[in-house]
């Protein structure tokens, strides 16, 4: 038999972690003045998810990274807002933003309270042939 104490000590954390993930994070308002007013626009997530559907305007930068960036560094004063797909790496990403130095870091959380439209990414056209086309066959 399971004993409840363990059981509650588990919801308790879990409760916790999903409250310090939403600490600072932005709503959907404050997103788009920040935009307004200029500020970089950065999808945490993996290049195959940045593909299959971003917030218009947003630029790709793994999680991974975000310390390699040296467009992240020219654009070093220029406020950040980060997002992702669930809020845990886009919080992990503020919180990496901050302890390189940046000031103006903003956590919009999951791309799922983003409530326009995504843009796709389209796949990349194919290479051009060196091989003449084929012909059709003849009677």
């Amino acid at each position: 038999m399971l004993h409840p104490l363990p059981l509650a000590i588990a919801a308790v954390i879990a409760v916790t972690v999903l409250l310090l993930m939403r600490r600072g994070r932005i709503d959907l308002l404050r997103l788009r003045q920040l935009l307004d007013e200029g500020a970089l626009l950065l999808d945490v997530r993996t290049p195959g998810e940045f593909d299959r559907g971003h917030i218009p305007g947003a630029r790709n930068v793994p999680v991974a990274e975000l310390g390699k960036s040296a467009d992240l560094q020219a654009e070093a004063q220029r406020p950040v807002v980060v997002y992702c797909h669930s809020g845990a790496r886009s919080a992990l990403a503020a919180r990496q933003l901050r302890r390189l130095g940046r000031t103006h870091v903003y956590d919009f959380g999951s791309v799922e309270r983003w409530t326009g439209p995504l843009e796709r990414t389209p796949p990349p056209a194919p290479e051009p042939s060196d091989e003449p086309a084929a012909t059709a066959a003849m009677d």
